[in-house]
C-alpha cells in the first residue's frame, strides 16, 4: 500500500503491569511486537504508538512512531488501578487525537480493578461515550472480557478474551491485527469486530 493511501493512526496501548502479569509479560509483549509489525502496513510512518503501562498508578508513558524500536522492559508488580488509568489515559489522548485520522484505544489486562480511588466503573463508561469515533478495544485474560469491557462502555464486538499462554496470546494479537485491518479497509465505517473463529483461536475458555 502506498504511503499516500495509508492513515495517520494513533495506537493507544493501555497495558496492565500489575503483579499477576509477572509470568506472562514477556510473551505477551512479543505478541504485541508482531501485531505492531503487521500494522506498519496500514499506517503512515508518522503514525504513533502511545504505550501506557499501569498498576497501582500509571507509569512512564512511552511515545514512539510506528517504525521505532520497541524493546521495552516491564517489571510487573503491585495492584490494578484499571479505572483510574483508563480515564486518565482517555484524558491524555483527548488532548492530541485531532492530529490523527484514526484512534485505536486498546486495553490489555488480566484482572479487574482492585485499587482505583479517583474514578469508578461508571466514570469509565461516561468517558468512553464522549468519543464515539474512537475504536475502543478490550483485551482481557482470566475473565469474561465482553462483560468487563461492556462495563467500561466498550461494545461486545470489540472485546476479546484471551488465554495466557504463548499460542493463544499470539493468536489474539493476530486476531486484533486482522480486525483492525478490516476496520481500516471498510468503506462503510465498520468498527473493530472479532469473528467467532478469532474468538475461539484466542481462548481455551470458550
Amino acid at each position: 500500500m502506498e504511503e499516500n493511501n495509508k492513515s495517520k493512526i494513533l495506537y493507544s496501548i493501555l497495558i496492565d503491569i500489575s503483579g499477576s502479569m509477572y509470568q506472562h509479560i514477556d510473551y505477551l509483549w512479543d505478541a504485541y511486537i508482531k501485531f505492531n509489525d503487521e500494522q506498519k502496513k496500514n499506517s503512515k510512518n508518522n503514525s504513533q504508538i502511545i504505550i501506557t503501562p499501569f498498576n497501582t498508578k500509571i507509569r512512564n508513558r512511552i511515545i514512539k512512531n510506528i517504525d521505532d524500536d520497541l524493546n521495552i522492559n516491564f517489571i510487573p508488580k503491585d495492584c490494578t488501578a484499571l479505572y483510574n488509568s483508563y480515564v486518565e489515559t482517555i484524558q491524555y489522548i483527548s488532548e492530541i487525537y485531532h492530529n490523527f485520522d484514526k484512534i485505536y484505544f486498546i486495553v490489555i489486562t488480566d484482572g479487574v480493578d482492585n485499587s482505583s480511588e479517583t474514578f469508578k466503573k461508571h466514570d469509565c463508561k461516561t468517558f468512553t461515550n464522549q468519543y464515539p469515533n474512537w475504536e475502543f478495544i478490550y483485551f482481557g485474560a482470566n475473565q469474561n472480557a465482553v462483560e468487563v469491557g461492556n462495563e467500561l462502555g466498550i461494545p461486545e464486538e470489540s472485546c476479546l478474551t484471551f488465554s495466557q499462554d504463548i499460542e493463544h496470546t499470539n493468536n489474539a494479537f493476530m486476531s486484533l491485527s486482522s480486525a483492525i485491518d478490516r476496520s481500516i479497509s471498510s468503506d462503510s465505517g465498520v468498527g473493530v469486530h472479532f469473528s467467532q473463529e478469532e474468538r475461539f483461536s484466542s481462548s481455551q475458555m470458550l
